[in-house]
């Protein structure tokens, strides 16, 4: 009798043919299971946007080379775009060009993008962004920053207690919120320990003039009688122009290679820590669960490079015990009575100048700063 299966098929042969398909199911759903997907694939593309060039000493390389590190730790791909003036219209372009690249995070590395680019953010829900500035909000980004004030604090008493004619140079930007909470501290730390001196602030109009720094330094030298600098800029002529004329000066952003007794220390920000911090929380799925993220000095990413001869051993200690006092309590900074410059009363005694105010808001400088055109 002929079967329904074919010619010459043999019945007994139906179970080991249906042993081989089960054999060959389970291999292949096996197969399935076992396969992971190339992780460099899905790792994300992280994209940087700053105002220098990324090679420059100060504020752009130390940028640039804290988010290598921490891309290059994480194994992920960085693409940058430097040399972007704000402002411009291109920031916009330089966006839209690493998001067609395939980054689905970009930090915003100059402190007026933000604002010049919102709608750009907006247009692109689905990509992370990180702001400088924190006075422009979207629902895809946040701020972020270092709480480089604490060390302004600091700097400001060494500068104060190292000061022999009591009168502080500072030479900045522009009088934002970010340069005023730096300028600020610095001034209300020289005050802390002497009640007398004078700061002169400079403002530049910009984050890198190299200059009209250099005019303003020697000007200073010349006119105020200022003998210890510090300076909120981007490049580092300030250092520069203060070492070769034998002025003490506070680098920034910089740690100096050709180290001179009158560089006393240097603000170092730890970048790297900072970069690692914010894109493991974006790759564990936690970036919006932050409005601003902001590290300091608990968590090492504020501090200072070694000091010099000209710091002595009493400077050296009073700046350690108050140190470890901001470490427990960041909030002894700006803590009332508080007045600016207009003798208007901005912080009661008993109150503390909250966040909010420090990171959007403070558009004054305190009682005591003076500032020289």
């Amino acid at each position: 009798m002929r079967t329904r299966f074919g010619k010459g098929f043999k019945r007994w042969q139906l179970p080991v043919l249906f042993g081989i398909g089960v054999i060959l199911l389970a291999s292949l759903i096996g197969s399935i299971l076992l396969f992971e997907p190339d992780p460099e694939e899905s790792r994300p593309k992280i994209g940087l946007i700053i105002l220098g060039d990324i090679n420059q000493p100060g504020w752009n390389a130390s940028h640039y080379q804290g988010l290598r590190e921490a891309c290059d730790t994480l194994k992920l791909e960085l693409l940058v775009r430097d040399k972007v003036p704000e402002w411009s219209g291109q920031c916009p372009e330089r966006i839209r060009e690493l998001v067609s690249e395939g980054c689905s995070m970009i930090f915003l590395c100059s402190y007026a993008y933000a604002a010049e680019a919102i709608e750009t953010v907006e247009a692109f829900p689905h990509i992370a962004f990180a702001a400088i500035s924190s006075e422009v909000h979207a629902h895809n980004m946040a701020s972020y920053f270092l709480r480089i004030y604490q060390a302004r604090y600091l700097e400001g008493i060494l500068a104060a207690m190292s000061s022999k004619n009591h009168v502080l140079g500072y030479i900045t930007a522009m009088p934002n919120a970010e340069v005023n909470r730096s300028l600020n501290a610095f001034a209300l730390g020289a005050q802390s320990v002497d009640p007398n001196v004078r700061v002169i602030a400079a403002f530049m109009g910009s984050w890198n003039d190299s200059k009209k720094e250099e005019t303003f330094v020697r000007r200073m030298v010349l006119e105020c009688g200022c003998d210890i600098f510090s300076y909120h800029q981007d490049d580092s002529t300030v250092a520069k122009v203060a070492l070769s004329e034998g002025i003490d000066v506070v680098g920034f952003n910089t740690r100096f290679d050709d180290a001179n007794d009158h560089l006393l220390t240097s603000i170092v920000c730890q970048w790297n820590t900072f970069y690692f911090d914010i894109i493991r929380r974006f790759m564990k799925g936690e970036f919006n669960a932050f409005r601003n993220n902001w590290l300091g000095m608990d968590q090492g990413a504020v501090g200072f490079s070694g000091f010099s001869r000209r710091v002595s051993p009493e400077i050296r200690a009073h700046l350690k015990q108050v140190k470890n006092q901001l470490e427990h309590n960041s909030k002894l900074i700006f803590r009332g009575p508080i007045y600016d410059r207009e003798g208007n009363l901005r912080c009661e005694e008993g109150e503390i100048v909250s966040e909010d105010v420090l990171l959007e808001r403070l558009d004054w400088q305190v009682k005591g700063v003076e500032i020289f055109e």
